[in-house]
């Protein structure tokens, strides 16, 4: 009973640090006017290279596998970008808030 006891303050323990990194984020999101300036121009940029070949920078939280890597631009929308790693061939959505840098990159 003992160990049950312990694993569960363990996960909760783990919980609330995963709560507290996010809350973070969102405070720093909400601290900073300029970033949905900044997104909507990148936003913009985006837009205007649909089909272009770039490598993205993102955020530290981002869980995406494109970070660095060649990627061809599909879609934009205000909020999100669709794009295809060229090697792998892979999609994904990335918001457009967690890209820190675009390189285009020659084909």
């Amino acid at each position: 009973m003992k160990t049950l006891a312990w694993c569960l303050s363990i996960a909760a323990f783990l919980w609330c640090i995963s709560l507290s990194s996010r809350l973070k984020r969102v405070e720093r999101i909400l601290k900073e006017p300029e970033v949905r300036r900044e997104e909507a121009s990148l936003g913009q940029i985006l837009s205007k290279n649909i089909g272009s070949c770039v490598k993205l920078e993102l955020e530290d939280d981002c869980d995406c596998n494109f970070d660095n890597t060649p990627c061809r631009i599909l879609d934009t929308d205000e909020k999100w970008v669709l794009v295809r790693q060229e090697k792998k061939g892979f999609e994904g959505l990335i918001r457009i808030r967690q890209i820190k840098g675009l390189e285009f990159v020659e084909e």
